[in-house]
């Protein structure tokens, strides 16, 4: 996939061509958004860039105020409507429904699924507590969560979960939606603390800041190689083939109650 063709079918896909700045830089090709300070950097399958690279180039970016994401070529080649639906909203351009306009309930394992797949950038997985925001009888929101683990070293009746997945309706921000459903998911569950991962091709976690999260540690990048156009994990980097795409690595937060 020639790069310049793909960045100007995105930008024009987004309908913000008159606003994005494609240049490169260090080889890199990037397409700039300056009023939303935001930076897509388009990456090959074939990139002779390093994880640290990134990192260092998104790390740069953030001090000067610009978030920068990486997006690859073989998840926009995958899941292209959940991409644009990301990047709109990090733009600014969804429409607003506000949390305090629906009630948590649970969902069952079907209807999160199609959800997640329809809405989130990287589709469903099992989860074990699914719970949803619903507006008018239909779901706009959904997270799903981990099994209770006891957390000794935390104490002898330190209970904890994992949030693993949380999407909105597309071209939606629900205002205070992940909020409510953390809430909700804490009084069901009675847990003490609950935990997340924040990609960070994707995030520099200051979603998760905002809603009381602490910064626990960060998880080494993860190397895959592609079957059937989807990522197949792999314990390092030696994986014998030529496209080797891989992540940034994740930050962890907790949230304790």
């Amino acid at each position: 996939m020639d790069l310049r063709d793909w960045s100007a079918a995105v930008v024009n896909r987004l309908g913000e061509p008159a606003n994005c700045q494609v240049f490169e830089e260090e080889g890199m090709l990037l397409a700039a958004f300056p009023p939303q300070r935001l930076v897509i950097h388009f990456v090959s399958l074939f990139t002779k860039d390093t994880p640290a690279k990134l990192l260092s180039v998104q790390a740069r970016y953030a001090q000067s105020g610009h978030f920068l994401i990486h997006l690859w070529e073989d998840v926009w080649k995958a899941r292209p409507e959940q991409v644009l639906s990301r990047v709109r909203s990090l733009l600014g351009l969804d429409r607003k429904i506000y949390a305090r306009q629906t009630h948590a309930s649970v969902l069952d394992s079907r209807a999160t699924s199609a959800f997640l797949d329809d809405h989130h950038l990287q589709g469903a997985v099992r989860a074990k507590y699914r719970y949803a925001l619903f507006k008018d009888d239909m779901p706009v929101a959904v997270a799903t969560f981990g099994p209770l683990r006891q957390m000794e070293s935390r104490g002898v009746q330190h209970i904890s979960t994992e949030l693993i997945r949380f999407a909105g309706l597309s071209g939606f921000r629900i205002t205070g939606g992940l909020s409510k459903l953390l809430q909700h998911a804490i009084t069901e569950l009675g847990v003490q603390d609950v935990m997340s991962y924040a990609d960070r091709d994707w995030s520099l976690g200051k979603g998760y800041e905002t809603l009381g999260f602490k910064l626990a540690g960060e998880t080494p990048p993860l190397y895959f190689e592609l079957r059937n156009g989807e990522r197949v994990r792999k314990n390092n980097e030696t994986a014998d083939c030529t496209a080797k795409p891989f992540n940034t690595g994740s930050l962890k937060y907790i949230l304790d109650v």
